[in-house]
């Protein structure tokens, strides 16, 4: 990874000159304060130039360059690279922007990707934000995943210290030199350096975000993405992130009777959940029968077990748990065993679910293959699994909460404490199958998938 050290040190942030003036803050339109805007596509993606024509159109955004994306399936490789050919391809092709900015002596270069989608009456939200950037400014981000807490400096607008997402961005001209510097001849992501660039000058986003990456396939990372999070500007990572997980526990429902790959799948999860949310999240797994049939020395450290009758519903047994440990506790997710929903999913869940009191974790879970589940297990992020084949509808298990027993549904305490204080769930009595409840309460529904383990 590159170090701060690998920058000139005259150009660090306070210290560039300040050079040209910047644009009249009173503007009337985007085009009045970047006097250079740029859509990045490949040739081979006619089609989203002619998208993002439509879209600049609706927005009001004028006198767009087109500029020919660097394919990296048609240039050599670093011997080193982590990621995939169009993920060096865009790092190149930023690049190159920045060159053809700094060639031109314009004083600032807007950067967009072929993917953007943008917020209703974006210019209206915009240009408040733009009156309020600091004359200092470097980079600006119209939306980005930060990876550490904003900082908010002014109405609608925030800085930024670790943050990833070029999908649409601004640079000043200031900048121009280290951004070329750092990135050229990098054996890195443009994100990983994006980070340095944050660390070391003066780099604003808006917020709430003002534009975010249309689902679908990504050239840049080859795979269908959906960053639905983005388009609700949710902060998925930080301290106060952390702190929101803290106050979270997994109900984990091993149903009665599992045995062999089923157990395993439990394992999985909870290394995964231990692995991916460092720690702050708590979980309980629930179990039915006359003796546990886990093996304790497999259970991650501070996982809670209990073990109820065999003759107990799911219900029944989530309404026991939540009343043994649900007040300490802000926030509940209660989920059937062998489903996962990928890390940024299950955190924007939870960010909606603080806003909502109640999430359904998923739109569509996807039944994956005994080969593709194993895949997970090796990666537990996703790395390495391709879901086009699912997403396309060429494999099976295209199911929606609600049509299948399994559930993933994420509460607040108070909410589900109540509920279960209702004569129905007392005292062992019967209870109605949790989606009928959910489904006379309001609820935020979110739109990703969830995947299914192979038994």
């Amino acid at each position: 990874m590159f170090l701060q050290d690998q920058l000139d040190s005259g150009a660090i942030a306070g210290e560039q000159p300040l050079g040209h003036q910047d644009p009249d803050v009173s503007c009337r339109s985007i085009n009045d304060f970047f006097p250079l805007i740029v859509c990045l596509n490949l040739k081979r993606r006619s089609d989203r130039w002619r998208q993002m024509q439509a879209r600049f159109l609706a927005n009001q955004i004028r006198d767009v360059v087109h500029f020919p994306a660097i394919d990296g399936t048609e240039v050599p490789l670093p011997q080193s690279w982590p990621s995939t050919p169009g993920a060096y391809g865009c790092l190149q092709s930023h690049v190159a922007i920045v060159e053809f900015a700094r060639s031109l002596g314009v004083s600032s270069v807007l950067i967009f990707e072929d993917d953007v989608e943008f917020a209703n009456d974006f210019q209206k939200k915009l240009l408040p934000v733009l009156a309020h950037l600091p004359t200092n400014w470097q980079m600006f981000f119209l939306g980005a995943i930060a990876l550490e807490d904003p900082v908010p400096v002014s109405p609608g607008l925030a800085t930024i210290t670790k943050a990833y997402s070029t999908y649409a961005y601004a640079i000043h001209h200031t900048l121009f030199d280290a951004f070329i510097q750092l990135n050229k001849n990098s054996e890195q992501l443009l994100d990983i350096n994006s980070f340095i660039l944050q660390q070391n000058y003066s780099c604003y986003c808006a917020s709430p975000y003002l534009a975010w990456v249309e689902s679908g396939y990504s050239d840049a990372q080859e795979k269908i993405e959906n960053h639905w999070y983005l388009r609700e500007s949710l902060v998925l990572f930080g301290e106060s992130a952390n702190r929101l997980l803290a106050k979270t526990c997994v109900f984990l429902d091993l149903a009665g009777e599992s045995e062999g790959q089923a157990i395993e799948n439990l394992y999985f999860l909870l290394d995964y959940y231990r692995e991916y949310f460092q720690g702050y999240l708590s979980v309980c797994v629930l179990e039915q029968g006359k003796a546990s049939q886990l093996d304790p020395g497999r259970l991650p450290e501070n996982t809670r077990h209990l073990l109820f009758a065999e003759d107990s519903t799911r219900e029944q047994n989530f309404a026991r748990a939540v009343n043994r440990l649900g007040k300490e506790f802000d926030y509940l997710i209660l989920s059937s065993n062998g489903l996962y929903l990928q890390p940024m999913d299950f955190r924007g869940n939870l960010q909606m679910c603080r806003r909502h009191k109640l999430t359904c974790g998923f739109s569509r879970q996807i039944q994956l293959t005994a080969k593709d589940s194993q895949i997970l297990k090796e990666n537990a992020d996703g790395r390495g699994l391709n879901l086009s084949a699912y997403q396309c509808g060429e494999q099976s298990g295209d199911l929606r909460q609600g049509e299948s027993s399994d559930c993933y549904y994420f509460f607040y305490s108070e909410l589900y404490l109540e509920l279960i204080d209702k004569p129905l769930l007392k005292d062992g009595q019967s209870a109605g199958c949790i989606h009928d409840l959910v489904q006379a309460l309001p609820c935020y529904y979110a739109p990703n998938s969830a995947l299914v383990l192979s038994v």
